[in-house]
């Protein structure tokens, strides 16, 4: 929401309704209902027509620069230069929204990192430009594990299923042992 308030100050009309598609699409796959002022934010950028594009959003393929600042990242990282590389991997997702490889570098970043917020913003940014990602949907199912509110053990457990029905000999074993332990941990209402 921020990065789409910053691209309306500077007035890029386009960068704004990338990243309030981002928001957008976000809560949809939460199965959350959009807050009223989204639609007011997107009316008054006028451009409603595309609007009704953002229940499905189509990402272009990142940029040539999206593309050098994502390597310049990974040889950051690799270097042990973290601050730099999460820097890059940032600058990477502000040119290419939809990057999704950086944004899945920079959630496993943050999550080595134990920036638990931010691996979880960074995986659902990957998870919204590409739903069906694997490796988003089970980074984001694991990072979530690690809070220790409800909440989130259940919206872990919702990804590991929905990981299952993509990859099902990966995911089974995952999704019924992170089950067990829950179960022990938070019993359920009958």
């Amino acid at each position: 929401m921020l990065l789409a308030r910053a691209a309306e100050a500077r007035g890029d009309r386009r960068g704004a309704m990338l990243q309030y598609g981002h928001v957008l699409t976000r809560l949809q796959l939460e199965g959350t209902p959009a807050p009223a002022f989204l639609g007011e934010r997107i009316r008054l950028l006028d451009v409603e027509d595309e609007a009704r594009r953002l229940r499905v959003p189509a990402f272009p393929p990142p940029s040539a620069l999206a593309q050098k600042t994502f390597a310049e990242a990974k040889a950051a990282a690799a270097a042990g230069r973290v601050d730099a590389a999460r820097e890059s991997y940032r600058l990477a997702l502000r040119l290419s929204p939809g990057y999704v490889e950086a944004a899945l570098a920079l959630g496993a970043l943050e999550a080595r990192a134990a920036h638990v917020p931010e691996a979880i913003a960074a995986y659902r940014t990957a998870l919204a430009a590409d739903p069906d990602r694997f490796e988003a949907v089970l980074s984001l199912a694991n990072i979530l594990w690690t809070e220790p509110d409800r909440a989130a053990k259940e919206e872990s457990l919702a990804l590991l299923d929905r990981a299952r029905s993509l990859r099902p000999d990966v995911t089974r074993l995952l999704r019924d042992s992170a089950e067990r332990e829950y179960r022990l941990a938070v019993p359920l209402a009958k």
